[in-house]
């Protein structure tokens, strides 16, 4: 078999076998019932550092499987497909209302008292 990129045909089957088998493993089992889920299987493409541009990694998304715990949201309890799931993904505003400062709460952390949690011998 050959393939024009074959590592990126090889990532691509990867990717598909493995989130039908996630899919199918989330729906004969009981322990996400009655759950909220969100898994989104895709591909991370790393892009070399070029010029003035640094090396960096994208994650592309490939397909979705969205479950409400509601049960009621058919709409959602099939997987979606890249063009279903970017559509989704730009409907969405643009500002995130829970957004935290990474850097605050790691300084909020480190600022934090030191509690000694062993246990007496």
């Amino acid at each position: 078999m050959t393939a024009p990129s074959p590592a990126l045909l090889a990532a691509k089957t990867n990717t598909q076998m493995e989130f039908q088998r996630t899919v199918e493993s989330i729906r004969r089992g009981s322990e996400y019932a009655g759950k909220n889920l969100l898994f989104i299987a895709g591909l991370n493409l790393d892009i070399s550092r070029h010029a003035d541009y640094p090396a960096n990694t994208f994650f592309v998304p490939w397909a979705a499987y969205v479950q409400s715990r509601d049960d009621d949201a058919s709409e959602h309890r099939l997987p979606m497909e890249q063009e279903r799931i970017h559509a989704l993904l730009m409907e969405q505003d643009m500002e995130n209302p829970d957004q935290i400062s990474l850097s605050d709460e790691i300084t909020r952390m480190l600022e934090s008292p030191r509690f000694d949690i062993r246990s007496p011998a």
